[in-house]
């Protein structure tokens, strides 16, 4: 694949690799505004460490020509950053906030609701990472959240794809005729 290509990571949430599942997307980016984005390639690292989550992000974009990458560094994801950027060093590290988690979310739901998400209709862990994701009330405020039961992890494959969605800038025109669903092919 010779397009532009966004890797988006959403690491294991504990040092060791043991905790939550973690998940690894690339994604074709769309070639006009407003275009499609298509997901490529979906990949978990559960169980390992900080270098071989790094790893894992090497080998998918020696695949494709990538031209971005986004990780989540709120805890674990630091290190995995840091030797990702030894070798990439424009990769962005995402620090989770309620209004960054928020901005991705509204962002996703954008892109999801104009039809321009594509991706294999065989994944169905992907349609139920984004349907596990709810709003909560926290202490900060509305976040939104998931469960960590059901199959899905912490609807890590939806925040992997959502970091690389959150590159492009939500002041993009919109293609007129867009869907309300997600288009899978």
């Amino acid at each position: 694949y010779e397009d532009e290509v966004w890797i988006g990571y959403d690491p294991n949430a504990s040092e060791t690799g043991t905790g939550d599942d973690a998940a690894l997307v690339a994604i074709a980016a769309p070639k006009k505004p407003g275009g499609k984005f298509r997901v490529l390639e979906k990949k978990r690292t559960k169980g390992q460490d900080f270098e071989g989550q790094a790893a894992a992000i090497k080998a998918m974009a020696a695949k494709y020509n990538v031209t971005k990458i986004a990780i989540d560094t709120t805890g674990p994801g630091k290190a995995v950053h840091q030797l990702v950027c030894k070798w990439f060093p424009t990769a962005e590290a995402i620090t989770y906030s309620v209004q960054t988690k928020s901005a991705m979310v509204y962002k996703a739901k954008n892109v999801i609701a104009s039809g321009r998400l594509e991706f294999d209709a065989g994944w169905l862990d992907v349609m139920q990472s984004f349907m596990a994701i709810r709003p909560e009330v926290t202490k900060h405020g509305v976040s939104f959240v998931a469960s960590r039961g059901g199959g899905v992890g912490h609807a890590d494959l939806a925040f992997a794809i959502m970091h690389a969605l959150y590159f492009e800038p939500f002041d993009i025109t919109e293609l007129p005729g867009g869907g309300s669903t997600v288009e899978i092919f």
